[in-house]
Formats: C-alpha cells, structure tokens, sequence
C-alpha cells in the first residue's frame, strides 16, 4: 500500500472521529445513541481504516489511541461486545488490543482484553441459575469458561472436588496459569 493510500485513509479517519466527538457532545455517557455511535466507530475504524492507516505512521499512532479510547467508553456501559442491534465489533476489538499490544507495546486493560476473547469466542458473562432436569449444562459452561481463560483462572469453591477440577484445569489453554 502506498504512502497516499495511507493518507487517504487517515482523512477518512479524522471524519469518522469528527462524527463520533458530535455524537458524544450530543448524547450523554451510557445512552443508547451514545453507545451505537462508539460502537460504530470501532466498526468502521477498525475494519476499514486501520490495515490502510498502518503503512502512514504519523497517523497510526493517533488512530490506535483513539480507538482504544472509544473501547473504553464503550466497554464501561455495557456488559457485552456483540449486541444485537450494533455492529459486531468483538472481532475488531481483539484486532485492535493485539496491534497496539504488538505494534506500540501499549499495555491494554486485561479486563478488556478477556472479554473481547470471550465474546470473540461465543462466551457471554452472566449470571446463571442451573436447574436439577440439566445437571450437565453446568459442567459444559465451565469447560467453555476455562477454555476462554485468558491469562490467569482462580477458583473458590469450597465444594468441588479435586478430580473434577483436575478435569477441567487440563483443558485450560497452555498459556494460562492456574
């Protein structure tokens, strides 16, 4: 890609911002229109813009700031990535947190980062009360909880059993620690 690509890209880019500090000076922090115009932010700058922008260094730097900036704010509303009526902006959130972890060694908020993975990864945070007619539903959530372990797994229970844990704990990805 070229250098005028890049450019363009990053005009592309202060218009979306543009757009996006309007809706922020027009909606409060959490509301609906708030929320869909960070999220289309994200979308839009992170799908489009950011694999053009990456070759103009000047800007890279500025947009990636930005971005995480928008996943932030809009992480702070809201319980999940992908909701129905948004853009799915899961996938690009991740994209984003590994560029600017990889590429501007920036630290991004594990707690981020964790559910970025989990929505990215069909796993949504909720709470769940389990019912005697399905006693295995709660052995398949765990095993997708412990498999969507980002870094660390702590678990306190004072009933479970070693063997069960055991069970589960190898299924656990690699690189995280338990």
């Amino acid at each position: 890609m070229s250098l005028k690509k890049g450019k363009q890209s990053y005009a592309e880019f202060r218009q979306q911002l543009l757009r996006l500090r309007m809706a922020r000076q027009r909606n409060r922090y959490g509301t609906t229109a708030r929320q869909r115009a960070l999220a289309s932010f994200v979308y839009n700058v992170g799908r489009y813009l950011v694999p053009e922008i990456r070759n103009y260094p000047i800007g890279y730097r500025r947009v990636m700031n930005s971005l995480i900036d928008a996943i932030i704010e809009y992480s702070v509303y809201t319980t999940e990535f992908d909701r129905p009526d948004y853009p799915p902006i899961s996938k690009y959130v991740l994209d984003i947190l590994n560029r600017s972890k990889k590429d501007m060694r920036m630290k991004v908020p594990p707690e981020i980062y964790a559910r970025s993975v989990a929505a990215v990864r069909g796993f949504t945070f909720e709470e769940r009360i389990y019912s005697k007619a399905s006693p295995y539903d709660f052995y398949k959530d765990f095993l997708r909880l412990v498999q969507t372990a980002a870094n660390e797994l702590a678990i306190a229970d004072a009933y479970a059993s070693e063997d069960v844990l055991n069970l589960y704990l190898d299924q656990s990805s690699a690189w995280c620690k338990h």
